[in-house]
């Protein structure tokens, strides 16, 4: 079955319990579409998780408050730390987005 036909019949049984088949079918269409168009961001932020165990202390992508771009760095189990332009390794809580390099 194609993606296609799953939305379709998805809004046709919303439309059944819901009344208005034509506005429940647009619209599930439409968010449907709207979701495949905006995938998800592979950043994820250190306010939803951490590295688990097997990423700690391996190198990681990370974006840091107030910095643009990303830079090479990895978490410890208590403190962030990453590579600067000069090549320096810096300690910091300042990472907002990690990411395992692949």
């Amino acid at each position: 079955m194609t993606r296609e036909i799953e939305i379709i019949r998805a809004a046709q049984m919303c439309a059944r319990n819901y009344g208005g088949e034509n506005l429940v079918e647009l619209a599930f269409k439409k968010g449907a579409e709207w979701a495949d168009a905006h995938q998800p961001s592979p950043w994820i932020s250190v306010e939803d998780r951490l590295p688990e165990d097997d990423l700690i202390c391996e190198w990681v992508a990370v974006k840091l408050k107030g910095y643009p771009g990303w830079y090479k760095g990895y978490y410890s189990g208590t403190l962030w730390h990453y590579i600067d332009e000069c090549g320096d390794e810096i300690r910091t809580f300042n990472v907002t987005h990690w990411m395992p390099m692949l």
